[in-house]
């Protein structure tokens, strides 16, 4: 990043540039006094500098990746173009083709709804229903007595596997 010192007060920094070498200081390790002094602003000048840089950067990633997802439309559309015709007159590899242009494009515009995740173990729920989590230290000196009932009636006859 070249030179790393700073302009002097006489060579004013634009708000820009000002944002970027507080980024630089930051990433460097500044904290934000040493940044707003270098800077020769204040301590909220220096956080607002920092994170308008970092909007800024959400932004332009934002827009970068709409520009991708644009130019991968414009090359599917151009794919598809190529093979439906084959795959209406019943060329099946263009079909197939099709087919996986179409899952793409769905997967970048994202039009296919979530996937449902069961969070089972062997089909058979990781907790039983109505379980209690009890974490670990929360009855460390409890009297033995009343342990003793708590593990009494939290214990659960254990099912005979289906397997």
């Amino acid at each position: 990043m070249g030179n790393t010192r700073l302009k002097t007060s006489a060579e004013k920094l634009t708000a820009s540039e000002r944002r970027a070498r507080a980024c630089e200081l930051r990433v460097a390790g500044a904290p934000l006094k040493v940044i707003a002094q270098e800077l020769g602003i204040t301590i909220a000048g220096a956080s607002k500098s920092i994170k308008t840089a970092i909007k800024h950067l959400d932004e332009k990633s934002e827009n970068d990746a709409s520009e991708y997802r644009r130019l991968q439309l414009e090359r599917l559309d151009a794919m598809l173009l190529g093979q439906f015709d084959k795959a209406i007159n019943g060329d099946t590899k263009a079909a197939d083709c099709v087919v996986r242009i179409e899952k793409r494009r769905a997967s970048l515009l994202g039009l296919d709804a979530p996937q449902k995740t069961d969070l089972t173990t062997n089909g058979k729920p990781m907790l039983p229903p109505g379980a209690i989590v009890i974490e670990k230290g929360t009855l460390e000196g409890l009297p033995d007595e009343i342990l003793r009932r708590i593990r009494e009636s939290l214990a659960v006859q254990a099912e005979p596997d289906d397997d």
